[in-house]
């Protein structure tokens, strides 16, 4: 039974939800209702008011109606269903809402209602149902109502069309009543106050705009007035303060429209107005003034990358424009007028950074990354945000990419013997770089292409934005060949750690690594091409000769020039000038040949001074007594004076004639001197086809697989065929030493015959052997190759030994005749100085004494101009020679100048020392003809090299100990004062080798350069070591002294072939960091450092490179230490 109470209940509780939503609908309904109503009689007493003005007791009449109708209102359409949600609970009752119940749930219809009122009648039960009956009834109809929603049965669509009738009714009244809002104000006005006696006139009215209004801080307020029901011309304006007591007015004149306006400007203070014409007010109006939120002042910091090293910068306050790095951290700080909510920075692309708050302090940063603009975004606690703020502009400063260029050697190159190429890398960026390095491809023969490949270069320690690189890059360690190309470019990356390091190439250059072969046919183009212009120039200057010759004629018939025989001079004028551009032309070309001739050692240093020599020839053509001439000639030209003229000529034609025969001289010197590099040649060539078979033979060997006939058969033809270039070098040799006497024919000619046939011959049987698969016999022709080679090679030195030993003693005769000359020269001055002895002045035989004395100066100077022109040929013509030569010719002068006087006695004191002088330059001159004896040479070159070379050698043992011992903090050992001391010793010993050196070379400094300041810096280091006293001045100086030594060796080897510059002595060179780059990139070269590259890339042989490199070490030092000093 409890089951069915409680199912009961929970029926009841459902029907009391629905009649609660029913009676709170019904309450929202007359809510609605009596909005209207009031509403709508609100709105009618006043337009009643508006339109009839009543007096006090008509306001009271309408007021009371507005009440009434409003208690009225409240009363029915709120209280009554406000009185029925608390008061009857239980209207309507159960069983009607059931039956509503059932009308919605058409399933159900009225078994609820009757179940319910069975259930209720359950225990009086006066029909006596059966009450199982009724019990499974209202289970039945509680099951099937378990899910329903009995709340949902009100009908809420009563309201909804209320409300859209309260809503349209409010727009309209609203509406109305701000159309007729100053008639309506007015009267609402009076309506509140019945009992106010309000004057009336018809029509007047103010029409007030903005009237009430907030305005920011600083804006100006414009107000206009429309003035209603009476035309008026004038109306007034009060304005006050609002902490004011009294009002300021202003006059306002209509406009031609019947409106009045008056701008109130830079409005700062909250403001109270009214309008007011004929006794007639307009309500008080206000203006409320707010202040938006500002910056008052702006702080803006920029903290660049720390790759650039620019650190940080602060802009000048309130500035907030920039232009900055990628990658630049902003940091901003601001101060605002007031206390804020929220701050942002709104960038151009609408990002957003929002910055601390702290009070009026505001804080933030962000990193920069494009260029646009950005602005500050704040808003206040009232949420009020600022109003057209600065837009402030931010530009992202490019890295450039750097700039590089390979200034040295800066064209495409061929490789040298040493296979050494000097580079130098110049290179700018804005702030640095990270890596440097050199790109390059491989191409065998020019053709075949390998990959590309990478050598890096060291960074100095100090990176600035100007890179310096010298490298001497080794091309050996690439594995290349003869006819390989390499194909290069420098590289650099700049140190971008923000978007990335950024890298730029240099111009691509080309270095080709020429076969001996090409090297000698490139050698003998030039000498073909040089020999062939001076031919041109020597026929020219033949008939520029025999044109002068036959004008000089004419002069000597007619001394009047006429038009035609003026315009052969002027053209006599212009070939020669022609003449002097193509002999410079010529000097340039022999400059260039003679320069890669060496860089790749293709020639003996014998050979090569001859060279020079014939440089200096060809300097000397173009005397000055020809330039004089050429000018006078020119100059008579313009003055027309046929005397002159003809002076000129004459003068000039003799100096053509000189020309002539200098320049027949160097033709033939330069015939000569290409024998000379011929033989050079074969030999070189000889050696080079020897080593290349005997390597062929050694793999053969080692290998001899049937499968490499074929790779074995390829190299033996390339030897064939360079054996076959080597047979006709050697035809040409032959024919070019037909010309001249005292040459070795035929040795020439025995080795032409042991190339071809029998060579070759050899050679070919070898190939077709290999060729075959016949390994061994290949391998014994090939030992009888080598053989031959060998006998060949050997036939080639005995040529150039015989060649030598011809020029030797050529130069042992000159030396011979000119001591048996000043022999002579002594003996008859023996004589003349007895004779002379007491001689009375007055005797006759003065004169006679005087006479001989004069032959004797004469002969001792012919004797002394040949030996002048045989020291151009030779060392062995040692400046000790020429001081007793002096010493001789001084005294002869003295006596010829006391005989003259006829002084004999002082005369036989200068006649002593004019013997004395002879017989030790007879003495120096068998001294030399003693170590020409035992020297390799006539010249005595390589016998100078060698001493310098063990000089510098010597040096550089002593600079590498003296740097082991170095300073000693805690003193020197007994042992180390020892080492000392040793090490003086030894540098005295070098520096008098070398001063002994210096005297034999004559102190040539366009030899040696300035040796007087090492031997000065030396006998320095000596005292420092005698004294103990090692400090960093000591090491200093020594590697001052190897750096001089170095270059000297520099000079000997390659005196600077360009006629406008000479061999310096190596000085102390400040190296400076280059200044800022022009347009075109880094062009001025350190001074010191492409020297050091000159040298590298002059071809030094494998003896000098150690030194070299050891030079370019201690130069380095010597600048960075400099550099840390200042």
């Amino acid at each position: 039974m409890k089951k069915y109470d409680s199912i009961f209940e929970g029926l009841l509780h459902r029907i009391n939800q629905l009649r609660v939503k029913e009676k709170k609908l019904s309450l929202a309904e007359g809510a609605i209702s009596f909005l209207l109503i009031f509403a709508g009689v609100f709105l009618i007493v006043v337009a009643v008011e508006a339109i009839y003005w009543l007096g006090s007791a008509g306001r009271y009449a309408l007021a009371g109606t507005l009440l009434l109708v409003g208690v009225f209102a409240l009363t029915y359409f709120i209280l009554r269903p406000l009185y029925s949600l608390y008061f009857r609970k239980d209207d309507p009752d159960d069983v009607h809402l059931a039956l509503k119940i059932g009308d919605t749930f058409k399933h159900i219809r009225d078994r609820m209602a009757d179940a319910m009122q069975v259930f209720q009648k359950h225990k009086q039960n006066p029909e006596g149902y059966s009450l199982e009956l009724a019990d499974a009834s209202l289970s039945e109809i509680d099951d099937e109502l378990k899910e329903a929603d009995f709340a949902s049965v009100a009908d809420v669509s009563k309201l909804k069309n209320r409300c859209k009738v309260f809503l349209g009714s409010a727009f309209a009244v609203v509406v109305i009543y701000l159309i007729f809002s100053s008639n309506f104000s007015a009267a609402s006005y009076r309506l509140l106050h019945p009992s106010k006696d309000f004057k009336h006139e018809v029509g007047l009215s103010f029409k007030v705009t903005p009237g009430d209004a907030e305005v920011v801080k600083g804006e100006n307020v414009s107000i206009q007035t429309q003035v209603e029901g009476k035309e008026v011309s004038q109306i007034q304006l009060a304005v006050k303060n609002t902490a004011a007591q009294e009002f300021e007015r202003f006059v306002l004149n209509a406009n031609q429209a019947g409106q009045f306006s008056y701008t109130l400007e830079n409005v700062r203070d909250n403001l109270e107005y009214f309008m007011e014409a004929d006794a007639h007010k307009s309500r008080q109006f206000s203006i409320n003034v707010i202040e938006l939120p500002y910056l008052r002042n702006l702080q803006v910091k920029l903290d660049y990358p720390s790759y650039s090293k620019l650190g940080s910068q602060f802009l000048d306050e309130n500035v907030g424009d920039f232009s900055a790095l990628k990658g630049t951290v902003v940091e901003v700080r601001a101060q605002t007028n007031k206390p804020l909510q929220e701050a942002k920075i709104v960038f151009g692309d609408d990002s957003e950074t929002p910055l601390k708050i702290s009070g009026k302090e505001l804080i933030g940063k962000f990193t920069l990354s494009n260029s646009g603009s950005y602005h500050f975004s704040l808003t206040d606690k009232k949420e009020l945000a600022n109003a057209n703020p600065i837009e402030y502009r931010m530009t992202v400063l490019e890295d450039e990419f750097p700039l590089v260029e390979l200034t040295f050697p800066g064209q495409d190159v061929d490789l040298g013997e040493d296979m050494l190429l000097p580079l130098t890398v110049e290179a700018q960026d804005d702030f640095g770089f990270s890596k440097a390095r050199i790109g390059y491809q491989i191409f065998e023969g020019g053709r075949h292409e390998k990959g590309l490949q990478f050598l890096s270069l060291a960074l100095p320690k100090e990176v600035s934005d100007k890179l310096l690189i010298n490298h001497t890059w080794d091309l050996s360690e690439l594995g290349i060949f003869p006819e390989d190309v390499v194909m290069y470019y420098a590289e650099v990356f700049d140190n971008d750690r923000v978007s990335g390091p950024k890298s730029s190439k240099s111009q691509t250059y080309r270095v080709r690594f020429p076969s001996l072969n090409e090297m000698y046919d490139e050698v003998a183009r030039g000498h073909e091409q040089t020999f062939e212009s001076m031919e041109d120039v020597f026929e020219e200057s033949k008939a520029l000769r025999d044109n002068l010759k036959e004008i000089v004629q004419e002069m000597k018939r007619d001394p009047e020039l006429n038009w035609e025989e003026k315009q052969k001079v002027q053209e006599s004028l212009q070939a020669q000038d022609k003449m002097r551009q193509e002999l410079e032309s010529i000097q340039e070309n022999l400059d260039q040949m003679i320069n890669r001739m060496e860089q790749n050692d293709l020639l003996s240093p014998e050979t090569l001074e001859k060279y020079r020599e014939l440089q200096k020839l060809m300097e000397e053509m173009i005397t000055p007594e020809m330039k004089e001439a050429l000018r006078e000639l020119q100059k008579s030209l313009q003055e027309l004076d046929p005397q002159k003229m003809k002076e000129a000529l004459e003068k000039f034609s003799a100096s053509q004639e000189e020309f002539l025969q200098s320049m027949e001289r160097t033709l033939n010197l330069l015939k000569k001197l290409q024998i000379e590099q011929k033989l050079d040649e074969a030999v070189r060539r000889a050696q080079d086809l020897l080593r290349r078979q005997e390597e062929l033979n050694k793999q053969m060997s080692e290998s001899a697989n049937k499968q490499d006939g074929n790779k074995y058969a390829r190299e033996e033809k390339g030897i064939q065929r360079d054996t076959g270039d080597l047979s006709e070098s050697l035809d040409d040799l032959q024919n070019k030493m037909s010309e001249f006497p005292q040459m070795p024919n035929k040795r020439i000619e025995s080795a032409q015959n042991l190339t071809d046939p029998q060579l070759q011959s050899q050679l070919q049987k070898a190939v077709q052997q290999m060729q075959s698969g016949d390994m061994q016999g290949a391998q014994s022709s090939t030992q009888q190759i080598s053989q031959n080679m060998q006998e060949l090679l050997e036939t080639l030195q005995t040529a150039k030994q015989e060649m030598t030993d011809a020029q030797k003693q050529k130069i042992m005769q000159a030396l011979s005749r000119s001591s048996h000359d000043l022999l002579n020269l002594s003996k008859q001055q023996e004589g003349l100085m007895q004779s002379t002895q007491g001689m009375d002045r007055n005797s006759p035989g003065m004169n006679d004494a005087a006479d001989k004395q004069q032959n004797l100066l004469s002969g001792l100077s012919r004797v002394s101009n040949d030996l002048l022109e045989l020291s151009q040929q030779t060392f062995f013509v040692t400046p000790e020679i020429g001081k007793a030569l002096g010493k001789s010719m001084s005294g002869m002068k003295g006596s010829l100048k006391e005989l003259e006087a006829r002084n004999s006695a002082k005369s036989v004191g200068n006649q002593g020392q004019a013997m004395a002088g002879l017989n030790e330059a007879v003495a120096e001159l068998r001294n030399s003809m003693q170590q020409m004896s035992g020297a390799s040479s006539a010249i005595g070159f390589q016998e100078m090299m060698q001493r310098l070379m063990g000089a510098s050698q010597k040096q550089q043992g002593i600079n590498q100990r003296t740097q082991n011992l170095g300073e000693q903090p805690g003193g020197l050992t007994m042992e180390q004062q020892a080492a000392l001391s040793r090490l003086a010793a030894e540098q005295e010993a070098v520096r008098k080798s070398l001063e002994q050196l210096a005297r034999e070379m004559g102190n040539r400094s366009e030899i040696l350069g300035d040796l007087g300041k090492v031997s000065e810096d030396m006998e320095k280091v000596v005292k420092e070591l005698q004294n103990q006293n090692v400090n960093r001045n000591t090491i200093q100086r020594q590697k001052r002294i190897l750096s001089r030594l170095l270059d000297a060796q520099r000079s000997m080897h390659n005196r600077d072939f360009s006629r406008k510059r000479r061999a310096e002595t190596g000085k102390e060179y400040q190296t400076l960091s280059p200044e800022s780059l022009p347009s075109e990139l880094l062009t001025r070269k350190d001074k010191l450092k492409n020297e050091l590259l000159r040298a590298m890339k002059e071809g030094y042989s494998k003896d000098y490179r150690e030194l070299i490199r050891k030079y370019f070490e201690a130069l380095y030092e010597q600048q960075s230490e400099e550099a840390m000093n200042n």
